[in-house]
């Protein structure tokens, strides 16, 4: 897999919030991965702390994406999703699982649920 760049949330760098989000929450945890790479308390031992700054990241890019309820939320999900995808910060398979599960929710809030008859 291919890394993303070290620097991600220059001021400007996306005009979309929630992808702002993602991307601050990906910044701030790969400066404090990289803090004392050799702390074991940081790192796993003999581990590239590169490698593991970046796994970090991503899992806290993950963790910053919004939940999938609401068309707004939806919409930003799948943008936070193609920009993991295209910056190289979630393997694109695992971007295209999180885009199917999008579409699927997507679906669900177009279909209205039936009514309940009265007894």
């Amino acid at each position: 897999m291919s890394r993303p760049v070290k620097t991600l949330s220059r001021p400007g760098y996306t005009k979309n919030q929630a992808v702002a989000h993602c991307l601050q929450a990906w910044q701030r945890t790969f400066d404090l991965a990289l803090v004392a790479p050799d702390d074991d308390s940081l790192a796993p031992p003999n581990d590239d702390s590169t490698y593991f700054a970046h796994e970090q990241a991503a899992v806290a890019f993950r963790d910053a994406m919004p939940p999938l309820a609401g068309h707004t939320n939806i919409s930003n999900f799948i943008a936070c999703a193609t920009y993991a995808m295209l910056k190289h910060i979630l393997p694109a398979d695992e971007a295209n699982q999180l885009l199917a599960a999008a579409k699927i929710a997507l679906a669900a809030i177009r279909v209205k649920p039936a009514s309940f008859s009265k007894r």
